[in-house]
């Protein structure tokens, strides 16, 4: 019995039936628990709530060439790889319409920062003072971290969408991105939180091997330095 057989199976369950089969999913094979996964997580039912005991036929419901004793192999790396690449495939459509917005907005967003960087930097006096010079070069920062930022965020929100459609597919149902983004949203505080919180990361592992860079580049200029020094000392001790 194949994927999407066994997702309108479990559509048909109440959700008391699905909880029943969630304790006993062990002797599933790997295909009915993906589909028991997904309706769960479509009805957003926990599996730690009580179960109801009811007198009703669910294992015995589903056909016996669902259950079996043992998983099936895992798929290899480059079998993996090929059913990822025709899940892709088969459903471009969708994917396209969730990452296209994601490019417009990070793409306008990285242009309109390099645009007003550039602008800050042609209003620069370089007469100013050091102090006037370092405060320029903290706003042209500011504004391209924001530019990067709002690309990130841009991307990250096309990701989790993407990531509701792949489940929705995997389910049987109809992917659309209204209801991607809708059930996106639903988690738009956490979300936000881990995306900005990824990006801190990300903007300070950049900051990181800068300075790092920046040091290696010091002492070498310190150490050209010192031999330098030290030559004409020889050449002075041997004159």
């Amino acid at each position: 019995m194949d994927f999407q057989s066994l997702a309108t199976l479990f559509r048909t369950k109440t959700d008391e039936e699905l909880l029943q089969l969630a304790a006993q999913r062990i002797t599933l094979i790997a295909g009915a628990q993906m589909a028991l996964s997904a309706e769960l997580a479509i009805r957003k039912i926990n599996l730690d709530q009580p179960v109801a005991v009811i007198p009703s036929p669910t294992l015995s419901e589903i056909p016996a060439s669902s259950k079996v004793e043992r998983l099936p192999a895992p798929l290899r790396t480059p079998e993996f790889i090929h059913e990822v690449l025709r899940f892709y495939h088969r459903n471009r459509r969708i994917f396209i319409v969730l990452i296209f917005p994601a490019v417009l907005i990070g793409y306008g967003s990285v242009f309109l920062a390099h645009n007003e960087a550039r602008a800050v930097l042609r209003d620069v006096n370089m007469a100013l003072g050091s102090h006037q010079l370092y405060i320029a070069a903290l706003k042209i920062q500011a504004i391209s971290l924001t530019g990067y930022c709002a690309s990130w965020m841009a991307f990250s929100v096309s990701f989790a969408a993407i990531c509701v459609a792949t489940e929705q597919i995997q389910a049987g149902q109809v992917a659309t991105m209204s209801e991607s983004l809708k059930v996106t949203s639903e988690k738009a505080g956490s979300f936000l939180r881990l995306s900005l919180l990824l990006f801190t990361l990300y903007v300070l592992a950049i900051g990181m091997a800068r300075l790092l860079s920046e040091g290696l580049v010091w002492a070498e200029m310190r150490l050209r330095i010192a031999n330098f020094h030290l030559s004409i000392l020889l050449a002075a001790y041997a004159a």
